[in-house]
């Protein structure tokens, strides 16, 4: 058997467009399915925000009702949050199903991570395992003003960058797009099918972009989220300090209600407790779901687990 087929089914890179029921892979960088495009659009939901910046594979209800990310890892079929759905569409429990079949189909198991209380409820009413995994962190934008105001770490930890060169400024959507080539520099591979849709935050040492991340905005006075923050190597303290620092600025000029934070990369778990000594942060559950049992445990093994990495010679 030749080593690629042994090793492909490790990396998957393909998403799937299950749209009117084809099952055909599309290209990663390729345009996403009109269905798509047009529910995500309109939901500020970070599941909606890995559809657009094309970071995910999908499940699509072929009725275009809505749309769950998935990923296969080891022997396990991975939903990443909740699903997003039209307004108006009803209850996820087609597309839940739909997914649940599609591991058994593909002899994997199951896993919905990251997902709200809300659907957690569903998934364990569904008869599956639920677990508290994590949390996410919100800021209330209506008690921000006087922290951000005052000689906090974190804002004092963006005034120090601010004195070292350091900048932010907030693209809308079309001088994001302009950007593209700027910003692809700090995430290879950028499409400018992900920057629809969403503003985004760059941080500049003089005019050389170092970080970056979108932000999405709902309903009018709603939230807005605040994606994954992409940096430079070696960056110093200080500048996602005052990325976070611009974001929750721009948030209360829109007249947001508050402000959802992303995941603290590894790098940036410095830049995390300093917010944390200096917002009013609130903090919402997160839960996993998987198949009880023996398989349940199977799952979390194998979520741990890392494909080894192997060297061609070229």
């Amino acid at each position: 058997m030749p080593l690629v087929s042994v090793l492909a089914p490790l990396w998957p890179r393909l998403r799937w467009a299950l749209e009117d029921g084809t099952g055909a892979p599309a290209d990663e960088a390729g345009p996403l399915p009109p269905t798509v495009r047009s529910i995500a659009v309109g939901s500020p939901s970070p599941e909606a925000r890995r559809a657009l910046a094309g970071e995910s594979s999908l499940l699509v209800d072929t009725l275009g009702r809505g749309f769950l990310p998935v990923r296969t890892h080891m022997g396990c079929l991975v939903a990443e949050g909740d699903p997003v759905l039209r307004p108006g569409s009803g209850s996820s429990w087609h597309l839940i199903r739909a997914f649940l079949d599609l591991a058994r189909a593909s002899g994997r198991l199951p896993v919905l991570r990251e997902v709200s209380p809300e659907m957690a409820d569903q998934y364990r009413r569904m008869g599956l395992r639920i677990r508290r995994t994590g949390i996410r962190a919100r800021v209330d934008l209506a008690d921000a003003d006087p922290v951000t105001s005052a000689a906090t770490p974190a804002i004092r930890a963006a005034a120090d960058a601010e004195s070292l060169g350091y900048r932010a400024e907030v693209l809308p959507e079309g001088r994001a797009i302009d950007a593209l080539s700027a910003l692809a520099r700090l995430s290879p591979g950028l499409h400018a099918a992900s920057l629809q849709g969403a503003s985004v935050i760059v941080i500049r040492d003089r005019s050389k972009a170092v970080a970056w991340a979108r932000l999405w905005r709902g309903e009018e006075g709603g939230e807005i989220r605040l994606d994954r923050i992409r940096s430079a190597e070696a960056l110093p303290a200080g500048p996602i300090d005052l990325l976070v620092a611009e974001a929750l600025q721009w948030g209360r000029a829109q007249g947001a209600r508050s402000l959802v934070l992303p995941d603290a990369a590894p790098a940036q778990l410095g830049v995390w407790r300093r917010l944390a000594a200096s917002l009013p942060l609130i903090h919402e559950p997160r839960y996993t779901a998987a198949p009880g049992g023996w398989r349940g445990r199977l799952a979390a093994i194998l979520l741990r687990l890392r494909p080894p990495v192997i060297l061609f010679p070229v």
